[in-house]
């Protein structure tokens, strides 16, 4: 569990470093591989977003939704596999609240 969970941390880093793609470039191999990063980016960031809802229904059905950046990222690997059982949810869904809130965290939000 502790490997996957800093997977998936180093995963999200990757997304969240990306940044946005500059088209302004004098290079058309540039200007190129931009424009095919667009789409991908946009594709994480809607991954991200499902990962959120997740993370809200799953986790408001017993508390309120915590600050991510309260806790470190020790602290949410144990945290996550005690309130995954507690809420019966499979290894996938459990997996993908932890990017988002492994995310959030890298965001300080």
């Amino acid at each position: 569990m502790k490997t996957r969970l800093l997977t998936i941390l180093s995963v999200s880093a990757l997304l969240l470093g990306c940044g946005s793609a500059s088209t302004s470039t004098k290079d058309s191999s540039s200007h190129e591989t931009a424009t095919m990063q667009a789409p991908a980016l946009a594709d994480a960031r809607a991954g991200l977003s499902r990962c959120g809802e997740l993370f809200a229904r799953h986790c408001q059905r017993c508390h309120e939704l915590p600050v991510a950046s309260r806790y470190s990222v020790e602290k949410w690997q144990r945290i996550m596999p005690a309130m995954a059982r507690k809420a019966k949810i499979d290894a996938m869904t459990q997996d993908s609240i932890a990017t988002f809130v492994l995310a959030a965290r890298a965001e300080g939000k």
